[in-house]
């Protein structure tokens, strides 16, 4: 078990899943790109991982902190940047947190930062703290990975190149993309 992750619901895990594996994007990689997608997202995303928000379920609480975190992605999409600039713009008006544009703004918001999201992890709730907002391990990852699972990064067979998850004996994740062989470290939680 993860530390931090609890119970997830299935459903959720198997509609996310065959994004994270093919990229995020929706796009369909084959087995020897893939690898590639996982280390592109490694660099750009590697500090979405943990809280951004907690102890509040409020509008003007999480509204502010989820514009800070999507400014701080790099690259920004085009589309998030426009996002960005009206909600902004819709902040300066008097009672909008109490609106429905507040309210759909958040839900914008949630589905623009679940884009940013490493392999194998999604934004939202903590699972075992409803108030707790952030970038979070799916806690089936290592159950429906489709790349290969080892306990010792020696077990990769030479030549190989795709997804690795190494699983040590204390409960550690790491997460590789190898290429031709070579191993390159996407994230860890240990």
């Amino acid at each position: 078990m993860v530390a931090g992750v609890e119970n997830l619901d299935a459903e959720i895990v198997r509609a996310r899943l065959p994004k994270l594996l093919t990229g995020g994007r929706g796009r369909e990689h084959d087995e020897g790109s893939r690898g590639g997608d996982y280390q592109m997202k490694c660099n750009n995303y590697s500090q979405n991982m943990g809280s951004i928000s907690c102890a509040t379920m409020r509008e003007e609480d999480l509204i502010p902190a989820f514009v800070s975190c999507l400014e701080d992605q790099k690259p920004l999409h085009r589309s998030d940047r426009k996002l960005l600039r009206e909600i902004n713009a819709r902040m300066e008006v008097e009672d909008y947190f109490e609106s429905e544009e507040a309210t759909y703004d958040l839900e914008s918001l949630f589905d623009a930062l679940n884009d940013y999201t490493m392999p194998g992890f999604y934004f939202g709730s903590h699972p075992g703290d409803g108030s707790d907002y952030g970038f979070w391990l799916d806690e089936s990852f290592a159950e429906d990975f489709d790349g290969i699972k080892v306990e010792n990064t020696s077990e990769v067979p030479r030549g190989y190149t795709g997804a690795v998850l190494h699983c040590n004996d204390h409960g550690n994740l790491t997460l590789y993309t190898a290429s031709r062989g070579r191993l390159h470290e996407v994230w860890a939680i240990v």
